[in-house]
């Protein structure tokens, strides 16, 4: 449970580096990121909760489950939909991006992802442990997406 509480830590720091990086550099591909950061944050802290939920009453486990899987699928909507919703404001106002900040900013933002996921992906192995790995290691890569971005940016 420590290092899903370190994970949750480590995404909510991710998270508002890449809000604030995405204000400064007027960076979309950032805030998209960071949209999807958020709905991991919330997800973390969901299943934190059932899991000590679990913890202390075992015979509730599906309906704690059920919770926290529906919950981060609202989550992941109304993230979708805050992003379409900025995406279509800069279709029409675009925007300048000023892509070596939003390097910088994508950068810690990746070093972070990879440390989430070496912390998060030690310990005991199961279905849950290992579906958390994948979703960690594709963060780290949506991450590096975002760094090419900003190189494809600057060229």
């Amino acid at each position: 449970m420590k290092r899903y509480c370190i994970g949750l830590g480590l995404g909510i720091v991710t998270f508002f580096i890449e809000v604030i990086g995405s204000w400064h550099s007027g960076s979309m591909a950032l805030l998209g990121d960071a949209g999807h950061v958020a709905v991991d944050v919330l997800a973390y802290a969901l299943f934190i909760w059932a899991a000590y939920s679990i913890h202390r009453d075992s015979s509730r486990e599906k309906g704690y489950r059920a919770i926290a899987r529906i919950g981060g699928a609202i989550l992941l909507i109304i993230a979708a939909l805050w992003i379409a919703w900025e995406s279509l404001g800069r279709i029409r106002d675009p925007k300048s991006v000023l892509s070596a900040q939003m390097m910088v900013f994508a950068l810690t933002a990746t070093i972070l992802a990879w440390i989430k996921f070496k912390i998060v992906s030690r310990g005991f192995r199961n279905s849950t442990n290992r579906t958390a790995d994948a979703h960690n290691l594709s963060d780290f890569y949506q991450s590096v997406g975002v760094v090419v971005v900003g190189v494809a940016v600057y060229a």
